[in-house]
């Protein structure tokens, strides 16, 4: 891909019809977001397509992740396999199936809503309303809900503080938790404090990895951990990690200089990495991630691709962008939003986003 981009930026100063990009099917692994920017741009009334060759939709794949191999049995099922140097990632995919870190209580799956993420425990009752400058927050467990372990190493709670109806999730890094008192210490306070009946999980400790589909990764080692899914080797399970959060960036340099008269067709589009992040500390949109990712565009299309695994979003707009289109694609099992538009940060002297089409797409789990 970074190869054609630039012999298609050598050849847009002369458009005289469209240029195409034809990728045959296949696999392409993304190294590095692919960037697209203004001197990208279709020139001339002319377009600049990017497609998956002769119309077969979702056969040229990129992927920004890396299958691993190498791995060895370590114990009652789980098999362990050396990362690269300062690899870390926040999600798994098995055969392009999503793992998960792994969690206490596990994951139980429900068929009628497949990406909820229960069981969640309760709590008894937390930490009340944070004063300003308040850095930690607790929590008071049942004692039937006691973790199997309480040495803390990386452990992490993810928790809806507010009560059983409450929508509002934070992930908090757990500092202690004291059998003696039933209470979890955490860092960072929840602003209207922690209420009883809060629903949580802890996850990120190698001893909570006894399922199917769970990982953990050892930093200080360089050290995967996981019981796969699949019976057979691991070597044979397509297990892979992601390297990239965003896949494809298309920023224009300014509201005057957009991405004109780009089009992507019938790629397929998978596997990037999350955060833990919640919209507004992703900066609204700003810093966020998705397999697309958008911002000072006209006149850009993405069709009938195939989006599937985005450790974030499938398409997102952000800030400026008029006039695109997003027809006939297929977009399942994104850890976030399938398409967000999200013109906040326009001022209202200046352009926005205004006539952008989603048509016809499909959008699940």
């Amino acid at each position: 891909m970074h190869r054609a981009q630039v012999a298609v930026r050598a050849a847009t100063t002369t458009m005289d019809g469209d240029i195409v990009v034809n990728l045959g099917p296949g696999e392409y692994r993304v190294a590095q977001t692919l960037v697209l920017t203004e001197a990208d741009s279709g020139r001339n009334g002319h377009r600049v397509v990017y497609r998956s060759a002769g119309g077969l939709v979702g056969k040229a794949r990129l992927l920004g992740s890396v299958p691993l191999k190498g791995w060895q049995p370590y114990r009652d099922g789980i098999w362990k396999v050396a990362l690269p140097e300062r690899m870390v990632f926040n999600t798994l995919y098995e055969n392009g199936q999503r793992a998960r870190k792994a969690r206490f209580p596990n994951h139980e799956h429900h068929p009628d809503m497949p990406t909820a993420r229960g069981r969640y425990l309760v709590s008894i009752d937390g930490s009340p309303k944070a004063e300003k400058g308040e850095k930690t927050g607790w929590l008071t467990y049942r004692p039937e809900d006691a973790p199997p372990v309480t040495d803390v190493t990386k452990m992490k709670i993810l928790l809806f503080a507010e009560g059983r109806c409450d929508w509002f999730r934070g992930v908090r890094q757990v500092r202690a938790i004291e059998p003696e008192t039933q209470r979890v210490t955490f860092d960072g306070s929840f602003w209207r404090g922690v209420k009883a009946q809060a629903r949580f999980f802890y996850e990120d400790e190698l001893e909570f990895l006894d399922a199917a589909g769970e990982f953990f990764v050892d930093e200080t080692a360089g050290v995967l951990y996981y019981m796969p899914m699949g019976n057979a080797h691991p070597d044979t399970l397509r297990i892979a990690a992601p390297v990239l959060k965003t896949l494809i960036r298309i920023q224009g340099k300014s509201r005057d200089l957009c991405v004109e008269n780009l089009h992507l067709e019938g790629l397929g589009l998978e596997e990037t990495d999350g955060s833990p992040d919640n919209w507004w500390a992703a900066g609204y949109g700003r810093r966020d991630a998705a397999l697309v990712w958008m911002s000072n565009t006209d006149r850009v299309e993405i069709r009938s691709c195939h989006l599937r695994n985005s450790g974030r979003n499938g398409i997102m707009m952000v800030g400026h962008n008029t006039n695109n289109r997003v027809a006939g694609c297929w977009i399942e099992h994104m850890a976030v939003n399938g398409v967000t538009l999200c013109n906040r940060f326009t001022s209202p002297d200046k352009k926005t986003a205004t006539q952008d089409r989603c048509e016809g797409n499909r959008v699940h789990n």
